[in-house]
């Protein structure tokens, strides 16, 4: 390091109170050069802290850990409640009528459209709402593949989800 830039940082680091040299030297290490760091832990020694000492303050500084947040799965989860499978047949049901609405505005395409928005939708309601709301009701999952092969009864599957309390996890 040249004698101008160690005169710099140490100029710059005096002012700093030990505080904030500690907390740079240590928790925000990242954000600064290793020379920074050395003329850091330089000032910090002239002040008569050693490196156990910041070590030691730096721990208990250091915030905890965060805790794991929990997974959040949103397209297709592995248990889905009642209030969530409303929502999401909700916004399913409003998300088709405005992709239908939008494909027959366009009459060249309203035909093929509306079989590729009712497709998609219904795919997604029985892979996405109808298997894991099955899960959380404690039905099996492949009741949904199941009843989607007789038309009408994945209707009656779907309705009856609303109603069907959460089963306990064991």
């Amino acid at each position: 390091m040249s004698p101008a830039k160690d005169s710099t940082f140490q100029d710059v680091y005096s002012r700093w109170s030990s505080d904030r040299l500690v907390r740079a030297a240590t928790l925000e290490k990242a954000d600064y050069c290793p020379e920074a760091i050395d003329a850091m832990l330089a000032e910090l020694a002239a002040r008569g802290m050693t490196k156990a000492n910041v070590d030691d303050v730096s721990a208990r500084r250091a915030p905890p850990p965060l805790p794991l947040p929990k997974r959040q799965e949103w397209i297709s989860g592995s248990r889905l409640g009642r209030r969530s499978y409303a929502i999401r047949f909700a916004i399913l049901a409003v998300a088709v009528g405005v992709a239908l609405f939008a494909v027959n505005a366009i009459p060249s395409v309203a035909v093929s459209g509306t079989w590729i928005v009712g497709l998609t939708s219904v795919a997604y309601w029985v892979v996405g709402l109808l298997v894991p709301r099955s899960r959380d009701a404690g039905i099996p999952s492949s009741m949904a593949f199941v009843f989607i092969l007789v038309p009408g009864f994945v209707a009656i599957l779907g309705f009856a989800l609303f109603f069907i309390p959460t089963k306990k996890s064991e």
